[in-house]
C-alpha cells in the first residue's frame, strides 16, 4: 500500500465503528508489527457510517500504487425507519492513494467522487467484492454481489494510457495455484512493488489468480523475484509490459 514492501491489513467493521488501516512494519530485531494508520490515511470518518463487508487493495488506474475498494450494506433493513445516521443499503465506495504527503511523507487516500460512472451510484445491500480482470485489458474490473437482487458487474474504465503487468504463477504439486508465493517488481526505473498470492481475502469470495502490477508511465521491460511458498527464490528479467506473463516453478 505504501511501497515499502512490507504487507499492510485493511479490516471492515460494522456501522457507527470505522474501518481499520493497519501500517505493517518490523522491529530491529525483525519482529512483525502493525500501525494503526486509519485517520492519519483519512479513511476513518468516511466508513463511519457504512457497514462494510468485502474490500480489496489494488491499482485500479494503473499509476502504480494500490487504491482501495470497500462495498457496504446493513444487516437490518429496520435502520431505514430510524434516525441513526446509516441506512439498510448503501453506496460502495473507492478510495484513491494520492501517495505520500506533508513532512512526514505519510500515505493518504482520497474518496472518488462522482463521475464514477453509474456503477458506484447503484445503492444495494452488498456483500462479496470479487477483482479480476475479466475483459483481459490490463486493469481491474468489479463483481459485487447484493442481498436479494443480482449482482453487479462493473468495467474499469479508468487506466488511459499507464502501462501494466500481470502474472500467473504455477506452483507444484497439490499447490499448482502458487498460495503464498510472493513476488517483488523492479520496473525499468528501479522502483518496487510487491504483490502476494493468496487464496481468498474478501468477503465470500476470492478474486483474479493473477497478480497484476501498474506501472505508470513506465515503459521499459521488468524484473520480478519470486519467492517461492517452498523454494526457490527465482529471478525473471526483461519482461515486457502491457501483457500477461506465466511463470512456472522451476
Amino acid at each position: 500500500m505504501d511501497l515499502d514492501l512490507k504487507s499492510d491489513v485493511f479490516i471492515t467493521n460494522f456501522s457507527h465503528d470505522t474501518n481499520t488501516m493497519r501500517r505493517g512494519g518490523r522491529t530491529r530485531d525483525g519482529a512483525l508489527f502493525f500501525t494503526d494508520v486509519t485517520f492519519a490515511m483519512k479513511l476513518g470518518a468516511p466508513s463511519f457510517a457504512k457497514l462494510s463487508w468485502g474490500t480489496r487493495m489494488l491499482d485500479l488506474d494503473g499509476d502504480g500504487d494500490e487504491d482501495l475498494v470497500v462495498v457496504s450494506g446493513h444487516v437490518y433493513p429496520q435502520v431505514d425507519g430510524a434516525d441513526v445516521g446509516t441506512s439498510y443499503a448503501q453506496e460502495n465506495q473507492v478510495f484513491l492513494n494520492q501517495g505520500p504527503q506533508g513532512a512526514r511523507q505519510q500515505v493518504v487516500f482520497e474518496e472518488w467522487q462522482p463521475p464514477l460512472g453509474d456503477g458506484f451510484r447503484i445503492k444495494e445491500c452488498s456483500r462479496g467484492l470479487v477483482a479480476a480482470d475479466f475483459d483481459d485489458d490490463g486493469d481491474h474490473d468489479l463483481l459485487i454481489t447484493e442481498m436479494d437482487t443480482r449482482p453487479t458487474l462493473l468495467r474499469n474504465d479508468t487506466r488511459t494510457s499507464n502501462s501494466w503487468i500481470g502474472f500467473e504463477l504455477i506452483g507444484l504439486g497439490g499447490n499448482r495455484e502458487a498460495i503464498g508465493a510472493r513476488v517483488v517488481l523492479e520496473d525499468s526505473t528501479g522502483k518496487k512493488q510487491v504483490r502476494q498470492r493468496s487464496f481468498g481475502g474478501g468477503f465470500l469470495s476470492t478474486s483474479d489468480a493473477r497478480l497484476h502490477f501498474g506501472l505508470g508511465q513506465r515503459t521499459g521491460p521488468a524484473r520480478i523475484t519470486v519467492y517461492w511458498p517452498y523454494g526457490p527464490t527465482t529471478v525473471h528479467e526483461n519482461l515486457l509490459p502491457n501483457r500477461y506473463h506465466r511463470i512456472a516453478h522451476p
